[in-house]
């Protein structure tokens, strides 16, 4: 990886990545947004679904972080405060009350991961079928 491809190659990679990451959390914001519009909070758009998926995210992170570091058994404790953090979060910036922003949440997971087994199961199908006709 010396000379000028291999710093070539690491900045590609490097921005792979960070395309890969807006674009993650762009589908994430939008799953937010759906599940918010689903549950009929008001204020629910594309932009503030991502500026809960971001706050949310970093929020959580520092309770976590902090409660992880200072007490011994902080990583179960700081768990359970990082969801509550996330959950305050959404609540905040979808001007909501806590069992809406909860159900939000929630709702928003069980999408991704419908979405996600129709995915993974059409990539399934298409990878067997390549197989059958490569043989």
């Amino acid at each position: 990886m010396y000379g000028p491809h291999g710093y070539i190659t690491g900045l590609s990679i490097g921005a792979g990545f960070g395309v890969a990451f807006i674009v993650s959390l762009f589908i994430a914001a939008f799953f937010l947004s759906l599940a918010a519009k689903i549950l009929g909070i008001r204020d629910a758009g594309l932009l503030r679904a991502v500026f809960a998926i971001v706050g949310g995210g970093v929020f959580a992170g520092f309770v976590l972080a902090v409660f992880g570091l200072v007490f011994p058994h902080g990583l179960f404790l700081g768990s359970i405060l990082a969801l509550i953090a996330y959950i305050w979060t959404i609540k905040v910036v979808f001007n909501t009350d806590w069992i809406r922003a909860l159900l939000a949440l929630v709702l928003a997971l069980i999408i991704e991961a419908i979405v996600m087994g129709i995915l993974v199961w059409i990539l399934a199908i298409l990878g067997i079928a390549a197989v059958a006709f490569m043989s």
